[in-house]
């Protein structure tokens, strides 16, 4: 089993403290499984641009154009930045997913995992239906490396 690197991070919509919460909760459960883990960088934004989330979530647009422009405003009028870090770990990009839960159908996951805590939240006005990002396999290069340009991480990772 190799070290892996992955990014974890609360979407914009959250506030702070409750974004905090969240990422304390999903050490709990990696923890309670008895997986060893280590935040190598942590990080608090400011509200990042449109073209920064046009970018990051670009294969989103791949497969479902007319959901990036609305996903991608949405975030980009957000009044916060991103809450996040980066993990190490064994296989710890699959652990920190199925602690994390599926994003496709909320009301599919269990109730402790994090999106099944924390998968519904209401703000201004808004239902939002997942609360976290962690890197896909195939997608944690790309992830850091947009994060690397946009200054919100201080170095490229080596992915494993």
């Amino acid at each position: 089993m190799a070290i892996e690197k992955t990014l974890f991070f609360i979407k914009p919509y959250i506030d702070f403290k409750k974004a905090e919460e969240i990422i304390e909760y999903g050490h709990s459960l990696l923890t309670g499984r008895g997986w060893l883990f280590r935040a190598v960088e942590q990080f608090r934004t400011s509200p990042q641009t449109l073209e920064f989330y046009l970018d990051f979530y670009s294969q989103i647009g791949e497969k479902y154009p007319e959901v990036l422009q609305t996903m991608a405003s949405d975030f980009a009028s957000c009044p916060r930045g991103l809450v996040g870090e980066v993990l190490e770990g064994k296989e710890i990009i699959e652990r920190v997913r199925s602690v994390l839960g599926p994003s496709r159908i909320v009301e599919e996951n269990l109730e402790w995992t994090i999106r099944g805590q924390y998968g519904h939240y209401k703000q201004d006005g808004k239902l939002h239906r997942t609360v976290a990002h962690c890197s896909t396999k195939d997608e944690v290069k790309k992830d850091f490396r947009i994060f690397k340009r946009a200054n919100i991480i201080s170095k490229l990772h080596r992915i494993v």
